[in-house]
């Protein structure tokens, strides 16, 4: 997950541009003109692959856990996850499909994943069909978007800090993670970030 989120700012710092006269240019490397074919692949890259993937982590689990889905499915949505996540979310409101059996997953491969993506995390889900995990994720890519995106200092502080609040309210009030002692680091670490924020804003 954290390569995942190093990648993703890496590909939004490589569209990030900024006006210069009549023209936009790349922020990072200013001679360099944006919306160039190689930005372009980049562009659709990114709205295929690296923000889908988000969705698979919030998704994946829950299905997992009912038997909609295998192990091997889960692998792919990693690679091409578009096409994966529409299938999911009409699976899920698709009226036979809404409720989650309990049936034990026989799978060890899928086994195997949902303890990789869950074990850290409280054994009741977010919601009948959203995992804790994606919920992270979704929150990590949320403030690279806002590093990355909002050109304005000012602006781009008090995004991050209002994503950070939110998080702390779920992390306090929600009690995501199985030990008392993660979420109260993950408590601590939040409300440093909200107060460094709030600093550097002001």
């Amino acid at each position: 997950m954290y390569s995942s989120q190093k990648t993703a700012s890496t590909l939004f710092s490589l569209i990030q541009c900024v006006q210069i006269g009549d023209e936009k240019h790349l922020f990072i490397h200013a001679e360099t003109e944006c919306f160039q074919l190689w930005q372009i692949i980049i562009i659709l890259y990114v709205a295929i692959v690296t923000i889908p993937q988000r969705l698979v982590f919030l998704l994946a689990p829950q299905l997992l856990l009912s038997d909609k889905i295998g192990g091997q499915q889960f692998v792919f949505a990693l690679i091409c996850p578009l096409p994966f996540i529409i299938y999911w979310v009409y699976l899920i409101f698709t009226k036979e499909e809404n409720t989650i059996s309990n049936r034990n997953c026989k799978n060890i491969s899928t086994l195997k994943i949902l303890n990789e993506i869950q074990s850290p995390f409280s054994d009741s889900p977010l919601s009948p069909w959203l995992s804790w995990a994606g919920l992270i994720e979704i929150h990590r890519l949320s403030l690279v978007l806002c590093h990355n995106l909002i050109f304005d200092q000012l602006h781009s502080y008090f995004a991050k800090v209002m994503i950070c609040v939110l998080a702390l309210i779920s992390v306090t009030s929600l009690r995501p993670y199985k030990h008392s002692y993660l979420n109260n680091l993950t408590t601590i670490s939040l409300f440093s970030q909200v107060a460094i924020g709030s600093c550097s804003s002001v």
